[in-house]
């Protein structure tokens, strides 16, 4: 766009007819705008809207066994709730001035009641047949259409035709969500009561000051909101602060030291570090402050014992001692200690004298602990998971039993103190019939537990047994499923088990660790450590250990003196049994909360990619786009002490927006796969991935609704407010790359599109529709409806259907229209992790045989778990993955779900989609894809896990590119410009453009007379200013006064603008 001279503006009002030449679609095309409320008013005190409902269409549906129907209203969704009727719903968005719920009230409404047929319910899921292993099942077996208790209620559904939903948070603005149910449903009675018009009102509490920040100066949140907030104008204007900024994060340690040691420890013991294990990693001990070292665990000090440094110096024989704990996640089970070399000084471990005395009773008892946890069988489907134990040590599938021998030395049987059994098991499955399970645990042949319970629940308890029980030596535990409940689904698998027990305190190879309850003052035996003097620890507090000293010896026992006035851990040992951390590294932080710069465009990913991405940055930076690439591991070190966590990335990534200098980033791209394997345990199963690292950059693991699935999200890295936040603050993608070459394969794809020339063979759209049903409708007419609404005429659109093709031409006809490219391909079907459809019309075997091509297209999967793609075997990879990864074959980008699906929640994630996209023409691929994600969140809060498990594979900073329609169209103008009440010269060349606000001195002139045509200018392709508008716009005309005369025209209402730049 050539840039204009300083402009002098003057307002001409005009009544006017207009039609012009326009680069985007016009409403004489296929796409018709989605439907919403005409907003009457909208200032900071409410917004008073009206809703008129399009006539309704009663259908029969296709999965009825009987004659239940369906109502179709065009735009409109249908309500999902399992077992409920189906009615018609339309969702939307407005923003909120303030964190206070607004208030609904509706002012007026015109209805009418009708007689109907009965309405179909919304499916619900079913159980999948039962299997032990992981094949793939045919996922139309899931859902079925079952009544629920509403069907015998004699009143109506939903009970209101508008209510409010959940709110949500974007970019610091806050978002209500509304629901509009045209239609209530009185299933006994019958009848509908239709809500032909509507008008109401939302009413907002008081505004509190806040700053002032426009949407429109926020790269790419214009076409992503402006369309779906109804009151945008208004609400772009109200910003609020986070309510929960990362400021609030425990404050970086890292910051008051520049040398660090990390050292990794894996199991808990006292860790010796000498002189020369430090010069071994490289670390200069000549120069170190012996005064300025200090230890940290957890963003925690840690108290450490200096030995040999009374003169300053560290020398190659001194050396310090530390108490470390271990540390298990789902990521590691490896802790971090962090060894500042020239901060501030840390603390010393106490030291206090254990001296005898002949007049206190004696201890030479104490309790010990003997426990199993080994993580080898790896279970998500169950109610409660997240964040909670997955993985488990054994399965007992009744009618079965488990056995564990466990030694136990020197039980001390004098004290009659009672033994106890703690344990933790989950049920995986569960039968109708009741109880489902029956659970019983032997100690030597004693029964010690004995119950039946129910569900798929988590079992926890401790139970308490004679200590006659245990035997001195080896023992064995037995956990036994009898099977002689009613259920054939008695399936438990057994997480751990912990025996707490009295014992003489005699150390096992010199190393003794008990505990004890005793209150009050003792003289303490220890025994079993032959010629060697133990040094003895209170660990009670493991961060701040005390060493007790003088001991005295007596025999072979070992005694001192302590005050118990509360429970207390004791650890004693010889020399020889301090251990050394297997690895010690040198580390300089990062420090990722120091930097302030500005940033677009966030790259997150493991120190072997990063040269790779190199063509990618580059390509992103020449758009203008700042972009920065950070290392896993600094983010890791800096927001979760050194520990592998997905919640460090979410942590960073709240930060970095809340942060650095405006605007805030936009993008966040993960380059990297996840994997729900991260530890590589049980390595020797190929179906746990072997030994091979499979998880780069972790994605979020939750619970989703269908039958407690354990879907992926990495969109929740970027909800930045809160734990309830579900909208998406950042763009996200990932390239799930496990090696160098497929991240390079995956760069020059997507660097080869970014510099492609638009041709024609890039307009085309194919719809692949699975045989069966999505929800009521047939797939074939739910994607008949689609390309209906939103695929302009001008694009060659290609049906690809199961039910009219058969099989094998729909698998050959797919992988044709791969082939042959295009700009987008939905599937609209069933789905497995790897397949399309029971019918396997399309799997991941047949990627590879793909033919390559330029104009790769954008893939959109309505199906179940075409896109959980964290299997550590890479053989199970996800159909969305492997489309994406293949060098130039496949898609340039997937967006597909990593959950099971319900159907009708995917109709306004894809109608926002597509809508955006096309008739927007917002062809940022993160961007309408998050459109089409805040469109299903506006209509069904309640699936909010569906906004959660929706995953980009590809960049989102991409732009699809095809060849637009350039159309004119012709009008005249009613009325004429006069200028200081004369007109304008004659054969004044009028040249009109849209444009953004009106900057200058405004005035108002009259008009008369005829004056026209006008034109408004294509879309020049290239510049990066978007020109041009659709019809229907309501504008305004600004008079520019030069030699020759120039006219604005802006936009006011209905013309939703690209990126657009003053000019």
């Amino acid at each position: 766009m050539h840039l204009m001279r300083p402009w002098i503006y003057i307002l001409v009002t005009i009544i006017f007819i207009t039609a012009y030449q326009s680069a985007v679609l016009s409403n004489d095309q296929s796409i018709t705008s989605s439907i919403k409320p005409t907003i009457i008013s909208s200032d900071e005190q409410k917004i008073i809207f009206e809703i008129n409902t399009p006539e309704m269409i009663l259908q029969r549906a296709l999965s009825s066994p009987t004659d239940e129907c369906i109502i179709q209203i065009e735009g409109f969704a249908q309500t999902s709730t399992p077992g409920e009727p189906q009615v018609p719903l339309l969702g939307f968005m407005f923003g909120l001035p303030s964190n206070d719920p607004p208030q609904l009230v509706i002012l007026n409404q015109e209805e009418e009641t009708r007689r109907i047929p009965t309405l179909i319910p919304a499916p619900t899921w079913m159980p999948s047949p039962v299997v032990e292993d992981d094949d793939e099942i045919d996922e139309s077996a899931h859902f079925e259409f079952i009544k629920g208790p509403l069907y015998a209620r004699d009143g109506y559904y939903p009970e209101n035709h508008m209510m409010l939903g959940a709110t949500g948070d974007y970019r610091n603005h806050r978002l209500q969500t509304c629901q509009f149910y045209p239609i209530l449903y009185n299933p006994v009675k019958g009848q509908i009561q239709l809500c032909r018009k509507m008008r109401a009102a939302v009413y907002f509490p008081q505004r509190t000051t806040m700053e002032s920040v426009n949407w429109g100066n926020d790269r790419e949140s214009d076409p992503l909101l402006q369309n779906q907030v109804i009151n945008y104008d208004q609400a772009k204007h109200w910003h609020q602060k986070s309510l929960k900024p990362a400021a609030a994060m425990k404050s970086s340690f890292t910051a008051n030291s520049q040398i660090w040691c990390k050292i990794i420890v894996e199991k808990a013991g006292i860790y010796k570090l000498d002189g020369h294990d430090l010069q071994e990693v490289g670390i200069d001990i000549d120069r170190i402050n012996t005064n300025a070292l200090s230890l940290y665990e957890g963003g925690e000090s840690v108290a450490l014992q200096k030995i040999g440094m009374a003169d300053g110096q560290f020398d190659e024989n001194d050396a310090i001692e530390f108490y470390a704990q271990t540390f298990k996640n789902y990521y590691t089970d490896d802790n971090i200690y962090w060894l500042s070399l020239d901060g501030p000084g840390g603390k010393d471990m106490v030291v206090v004298r254990g001296s005898q005395s002949d007049d206190l009773p004696i201890l030479d008892w104490g309790i010990f602990r003997t426990e199993q946890e080994v993580d080898l069988i790896h279970r998500a489907d169950f109610p409660g998971h997240t964040d909670n134990e997955r993985w488990f040590m054994d399965r007992l599938y009744a009618p079965a039993s488990v056995h564990y021998s466990l030694s136990v030395p020197n039980v001390d049987y004098e004290t009659n103190k009672p033994c106890s059994l703690a344990f933790h098991i989950q049920a995986i499955a569960s039968h109708p019939a009741t109880p489902d399970h029956h659970t019983v645990i032997r100690l030597n042949g004693v029964q010690i537990y004995d119950r039946f319970w129910d569900g798929r629940v988590s079992l926890q308890e401790t139970v308490t047994f004679a200590s006659d029980v245990m035997k001195e030596g080896e023992n064995d535990l037995i956990f036994e499923g009898p099977g002689d409940t009613e259920s054939f689904l008695d399936w438990q698998l057994i997480d751990f088990y912990r025996i707490e027990c009295r014992r003489k305190n005699i150390a096992v190879d010199n190393v003794l660790s008990f505990s004890t309850d005793r209150i009050g003052n003792f003289q303490i035996e220890i025994d079993g450590f032959g010629n060697d003097q133990p040094t003895l620890y209170d660990i009670t507090d493991p961060r701040n250990p005390i060493i007790v000293e003088e001991l005295i010896r007596i025999d072979s026992k070992w005694c001192f003196q302590m005050n118990l006035s509360s429970s207390r851990s004791l650890l004693a040992l010889t020399e020889t049994k301090k251990l050394k951390p297997p690895k010690i590294m040198i580390d300089t932080p990062s420090q990722l909360r120091a930097s302030g710069d500005q940033v677009d465009y966030i790259v997150i990913t493991v120190p072997e990619f990063k040269s790779a991405l190199a063509p990618l940055l580059e390509e992103r930076s020449s758009t203008g786009l700042v972009t920065e690439v950070i290392d896993i591991q600094d983010i890791y070190d800096e927001f979760s002490f050194g520990r592998p966590s997905e919640r460090a990335i979410k942590d960073f990534v709240t930060y970095t927006f809340n942060h650095r200098a405006s605007p805030a980033p936009r993008y966040l791209l993960l380059v990297g796969d996840a994997s729900w394997n991260p530890r590589r345990l049980n390595a020797d199963e190929e179906s746990y991935g072997g030994n091979m690292q499979s998880d780069f950059i972790p994605t979020r693991f939750f619970e989703s609704n269908v039958d407690h699935f354990e879907a992926c999200s990495d969109n929740w890295f970027a909800c930045i407010d809160g734990e309830s936040d579900v909208l998406p603050d950042l763009l996200v993608g990932r390239l799930p790359a496990r090696t160098v070459d497929q991240v390079q394969a995956m760069v020059e794809k997507l660097t080869r599109y970014s510099k492609l020339t638009p041709t024609q063979n890039m307009n085309k759209s194919v719809f692949i529709a699975d045989i069966g049903e999505g929800g009521t409708l047939a797939f074939e007419d739910s994607s008949d409806m689609l390309i209906h609404r939103y695929i302009p005429d001008y694009f060659s659109t290609n049906r690809i259907y199961l039910s009219q093709l058969g099989m094998p031409k729909t698998r050959e006809e797919i992988k044709s229209a791969f082939s042959d490219g295009g700009l987008t391909m939905n599937y609209f079907g069933h789905g497995s992790v790897g397949n399309w459809s029971a019918k396997s019309i399309f799997t991941r075997d047949d990627i590879p045989d793909l033919r390559e091509s330029d104009a790769l297209p954008f893939v959109l999967t309505m199906s179940c778990i075409n896109g959980y793609f964290a299997d550590p075997n890479s053989g199970n990879s996800s159909l969305a993955e492997m489309l994406f990864n293949q060098p130039q074959k496949g898609a340039i980008a997937v967006f597909s779900g990593s959950g099971e699906a319900f159907p009708s929640p995917l109709f306004p994630l894809a109608r926002m989609l597509y809508e955006s996209l096309y008739a927007f023409q917002n062809v940022t691929i993160g961007s309408f894809c998050t459109a089409g994600l805040f469109n299903l969140f506006s209509h069904y809060p309640a699936f909010e896990d569906h906004v959660r498990f929706y995953l980009l594979f590809g960049d989102p900073a991409l732009l699809l590119c095809f060849v637009p329609q350039q159309v004119v169209h012709f009008a005249g103008l009613s009325g004429s410009v006069k200028i200081g009440g004369n007109p304008p010269p004659l054969a004044s060349r009028i040249n009109v453009m849209i444009g953004e606000d009106i900057v200058g001195s405004i005035r108002t002139i009259s008009t008369s007379g005829n004056f026209g045509p006008i034109y408004i200018p294509a879309d020049d392709t290239n510049t990066t200013v978007r020109e041009g508008g659709v019809p229907g716009d309501t504008m305004q005309m600004v008079v520019e006064l030069t030699d020759s005369l120039k006219v604005k025209l802006l936009p006011k209402i209905a013309w939703l603008p690209g990126q657009i730049q003053q000019v």
